[in-house]
């Protein structure tokens, strides 16, 4: 599992950070206020670019895992939970809220079955920045609310399992910066 993050490097004045693969090459950046999921630091490569943040973000070839050796100013990570649009009391805690902008995504159960669909326009509810495991572009969500609809912690797959949270497609496969992916948030 990683954290649903975002590059503020801009704060800097600094305009991107380079990822890399453990060979040393050069595949890609995480450009200001381009959101990605941080997966861990350490020695992730064991060489000389340790250590290393290794991170899932969307590349001109699609999105794959990289690392970041370099630190601030161009490495300026924050949680998504930053720039939530509002916030809401449910279920007896203080969740923040975002809307589901420019596509449907799916949502999934933690077991990684399909649950439902969220058109653009729905809002979800959350604590926390974790994402996916194995889908490690999905970030976990408490509540959702469709468009004219209440807010539901009820996820079901039609094949009996069901969950009080589940996993939101953020889509950071096709775009990553705050007008391109699926989340909106205030950036």
């Amino acid at each position: 599992m990683g954290f649903f993050t975002v590059n503020r490097c801009d704060k800097f004045g600094v305009s991107s950070a380079t990822v890399r693969d453990c060979t040393g090459t050069q595949i890609g950046y995480l450009r200001a206020k381009e959101f990605f999921n941080f997966v861990s630091e350490g020695n992730i490569c064991g060489n000389w670019l340790d250590p290393a943040k290794l991170v899932y973000f969307l590349s001109q070839s699609g999105f794959r895992d990289g690392v970041v050796s370099e630190g601030l100013p161009y490495y300026a990570p924050e949680t998504v939970l930053l720039y939530y649009l509002s916030t809401v009391s449910l279920g007896g805690k203080t969740l923040y809220v975002y809307e589901i902008q420019n596509r449907t995504e799916e949502v999934w159960l933690p077991n990684g079955n399909f649950a439902l669909n969220l058109p653009v326009g729905s809002q979800v509810a959350t604590d926390t920045d974790t994402m996916g495991a194995t889908k490690t572009y999905a970030w976990l969500i408490r509540y959702y609310r469709l468009p004219g609809g209440n807010w539901s912690n009820h996820f079901e797959d039609g094949y009996g399992n069901v969950a009080s949270y589940g996993f939101v497609d953020t889509g950071l496969r096709t775009g990553s910066a705050p007008t391109t992916t699926s989340i909106k948030t205030r950036l």
